[in-house]
């Protein structure tokens, strides 16, 4: 249902999972997964996109709500809990159009000038949550 690595980051073991279902599915991979090894909730991080967020801002929060997102609705579902630690990467919002053929679109040229940076930021919120796991603050950057 996923695929799977396993390493270390920051002298903290991970195990990073990639669901291989549909995004309204990829509870299942979770619960799994969370079965699988045994994984406290306090100690999950879901990275997901985000369209209620502007393009480059990126949201660290210790548990919350699905907020409309289909995939988190998902894990919500599947670990019967909005306890766990979520990413958002912001992706903008659709001008109009198919919500799906939006964040299914190749970025523009210039949103795929701001990746890097976008990519740098967010590793560092991953890094800063692997080394607290869930004591630290809520986070909001803007690139």
């Amino acid at each position: 249902m996923g695929e799977l690595a396993h390493g270390v980051v920051l002298e903290q073991k991970v195990h990073l999972l990639l669901p291989m279902t549909y995004m309204n599915l990829s509870g299942q991979a979770v619960r799994k997964a969370v079965d699988f090894y045994g994984i406290a909730l306090d100690h999950i991080l879901i990275v997901t996109d985000d369209i209620s967020l502007p393009f480059g801002k990126l949201r660290l929060r210790p548990k919350g709500s699905a907020g409309g997102h289909n995939g988190l609705k998902s894990v919500e579902q599947h670990l019967q809990s909005q306890h766990y630690s979520r990413l958002r990467l912001g992706i903008g919002d659709q001008s109009d159009g198919d919500l799906a053929d939006y964040v299914l679109a190749e970025f523009t040229s210039s949103e795929k000038d701001e990746l890097p940076k976008i990519i740098d930021e967010g590793v560092s919120e991953i890094e800063t949550w692997v080394t607290k796991k869930g004591t630290y603050e809520e986070s909001k950057t803007t690139l």
